[in-house]
């Protein structure tokens, strides 16, 4: 969370365009609150946030990113999920999205917030934690989240007179055949 809220040891970086905390439930002070009370109170080897990064149309406004992706994420996780987005645009020409998202859902069962990390009781779920979403970990579920997010960003790209994308059928076209030198096809509204 420091590194996309560029806090502590990030925030000599000038690039944060936003950063938004959602969901966190009241017992918590704040997403730092609930993070370190996660690593706390959670397994050794828990996975304590999912995290996906994504790239933003460098040929919109920084005010139109910030919305594309909060529409996103209201849209993806809604209020079942806490989560945390950074946008950040190094240089004013990489912007793109941060998301943290833990991946237990949301019950509004109200509990001790220490106990919200402890293993869920289907049984009596006010005894326990809050349930883990295993479809999270699945390689469907990583291919619809992308699916999504190409879908969303072609209604607006769209909507805005530019190409629609289709990452898995565009091919990058390069110059030489080394990485070094590289050129990557862009869209505009000529193309």
């Amino acid at each position: 969370l420091e590194y996309i809220a560029r806090e502590n040891d990030y925030s000599d970086r000038d690039d944060l365009l936003h950063y938004e905390e959602k969901n966190v439930p009241k017992e918590f002070e704040d997403g730092k609150d609930f993070v370190d009370t996660m690593e706390k109170n959670s397994r050794s080897n828990a996975r304590l946030l999912k995290k996906y990064e994504m790239s933003l149309p460098r040929e919109f406004s920084d005010k139109d990113n910030i919305k594309i992706a909060k529409e996103f994420c209201e849209k993806k996780f809604g209020n079942e999920y806490a989560y945390f987005l950074g946008i950040h645009n190094p240089k004013g020409n990489h912007p793109h999205l941060h998301v943290s998202v833990c991946e237990r859902k949301l019950d509004g069962i109200e509990r001790d917030k220490e106990k919200y990390f402890k293993r869920a009781n289907t049984k009596n779920p006010e005894a326990g934690g809050i349930k883990v979403n295993e479809e999270f970990a699945t390689e469907k579920y990583f291919e619809n989240f992308c699916k999504d997010w190409e879908n969303h960003l072609n209604k607006n790209l769209i909507e805005n007179g530019y190409e629609k994308l289709s990452p898995k059928k565009d091919k990058f076209q390069v110059e030489n055949k080394t990485w070094e030198v590289e050129k990557v096809r862009s869209y505009s509204k000529v193309q």
